[in-house]
């Protein structure tokens, strides 16, 4: 490609972050402290990504062998990287001028803080800047330069035209691949407008699609993504309060398809991740979510200060077609009148019920291993909810130091790794060192949702894991472009 705009930097010393979410403005930071000039590229025409939009919960499992119970198929050497670098992260994020709140439990199985995202970015933002940082807004990843397989620059497509910007070091963060339709289709649902976007409108895979084709990697797990469902509304003109409108009761609730039936255990996973996965595989990615008086007055999720009830009159004021019923057998027919059919509900939330009141719950299909109760107490409440999409969990693979690997020269890792490289785990046997082999891309690295498979299909935090996997990232890649040649 024919090089424009060249970069006032030589790629000596010079490190390019592509994406100004949490881990890329922690990337570049970090990269900034080990002395190296930092240019920061953001495609939108303010910062933040979908961190701006985030509730600010920063969160990860709080024991390693928790985290690998509910999450066994990601990677376990990243798993390990956060829940182990997740405090030393932390308090490097407070001295940045980052405000949290006193840590507290998640889920019953992790802890962390609660920050504000708007502050969070200004800080992190005013800091990068005060340390001689270079900001580029409407400024987007296109393509990444090699030359004898070291990687030299990136172009870019800016409003003015395209540009061309050297560097040592490239560190992906634009946000995963979420908002492009075409590797939704690919990689998660067949038909992505079962998909509603409940994140930034610029997380189009840009980072992957550059990678890839340079030789990257990809992980596995590229049809796993993170979301919650949303209460399903008109069509409208006004943008939505993603969070706002999310119905983070489902895993308490009883869950229909458009048929009528039960389609997942709601209670898996450790909040609504699992459950929302699965309403994306239904027809149309719609369904509704049931629940009685009792949870109408509960809070849904730990550090969430509205209880179901609240939740639900917000869907009911923005416009969803919310159902109340004094009995199961009025609430079937109402749902009728919007095209389920009235004896299958009926039969679901009598066979539901009845489980749960005599301790069989595991007879049913599917089971339900958690919130074991009863929809008992009228009047119930059904809300027509949406199948929504956050982030996605595939990505790129990276090694621990945050470098991209290589697809050529590499060896598949699956499930088990070298025990030189991996925690120990019981029962997983390690590959022998010498049928495993790891190339990485010279001065390629990668963190946030460009990063793939710390997540899979359950969820382990993805603030914890863009501002761990972040700072690693900045560090290595300054690490990298300082090293004699």
């Amino acid at each position: 490609m024919t090089k424009s705009g060249n970069s006032p930097y030589h790629s000596k010393g010079h490190v390019v972050v592509c994406g100004s979410g949490l881990s890329g403005l922690v990337s570049a930071i970090s990269a900034q402290e080990s002395g190296v000039q930092v240019t920061l590229i953001e495609k939108a025409s303010r910062i933040g990504g979908s961190t701006a939009i985030s509730g600010g919960v920063l969160w990860t499992f709080s024991d390693y062998d928790v985290l690998r119970k509910n999450v066994p198929y990601g990677d376990p050497i990243l798993q390990w990287l956060v829940c182990n670098g997740i405090d030393s992260a932390s308090q490097w994020l407070w001295a940045q001028g980052v405000r949290a709140g006193k840590e507290k439990s998640f889920f019953d199985i992790g802890r962390g803080w609660h920050i504000e995202p708007v502050q969070a970015l200004e800080a992190l933002a005013a800091k990068f800047t005060a340390m001689g940082g270079t900001l580029l807004q409407l400024c987007a990843l296109e393509s990444i330069d090699m030359d004898e397989g070291r990687l030299t620059g990136i172009h870019c497509v800016t409003p003015n035209g395209n540009r061309y910007i050297a560097t040592g070091a490239l560190i992906l963060a634009t946000g995963g691949f979420q908002g492009n339709q075409e590797l939704l289709s690919r990689y998660i649902v067949r038909d992505p407008t079962n998909l509603a976007l409940r994140a930034s409108p610029w997380s189009t895979g840009d980072g992957l699609i550059a990678a890839t084709l340079i030789g990257a990697a990809c992980s596995p797990g590229l049809d796993k993504f993170y979301g919650h469902a949303m209460c399903e509304l008109p069509p409208r003109n006004v943008p939505v309060d993603f969070r706002a409108m999310s119905q983070f009761y489902g895993p308490a609730s009883v869950a229909l398809n458009l048929e009528g039936r039960r389609f997942a255990d709601e209670s898996d996973g450790a909040a609504e991740e699992v459950l929302n996965y699965r309403l994306s595989q239904q027809t149309e990615g719609r369904g509704w979510y049931v629940v009685d008086d009792y949870l109408m007055a509960q809070r849904p999720m730990p550090g969430l200060d509205l209880v179901t009830s609240a939740i639900i009159a917000r869907a009911r004021s923005a416009g969803a077609k919310v159902i109340s019923a004094n009995s199961i057998d009025e609430l079937s027919i109402r749902l009728a009148e919007h095209g389920l059919p009235v004896s299958v509900v009926r039969a679901e939330l009598v066979d539901f019920n009845t489980a749960m009141s005599d301790g069989l719950a595991d007879n049913l299909i599917p089971p339900r291993r958690g919130n074991r109760r009863a929809l008992s107490i009228p009047p119930y409440c059904a809300v027509p909810v949406k199948a929504s999409i956050t982030f996605t969990m595939g990505g790129l693979q990276i090694d621990e130091h945050a470098r991209v690997r290589r697809r050529s020269g590499s060896s598949a890792i699956g499930r088990s790794v070298p025990a030189a490289r991996a925690v120990s785990e019981l029962g997983e046997v390690a590959l022998e060192i010498d049928d495993y082999r790891e190339a990485v891309i010279p001065g390629l690295y990668a963190a946030g949702c460009d990063v793939g498979n710390i997540h899979h299909r359950g969820y382990v935090g993805g603030l914890a894991a863009g501002l761990v996997v972040g700072r690693v990232a900045g560090q290595q890649a300054a690490i990298f472009v300082n090293q004699p040649n």
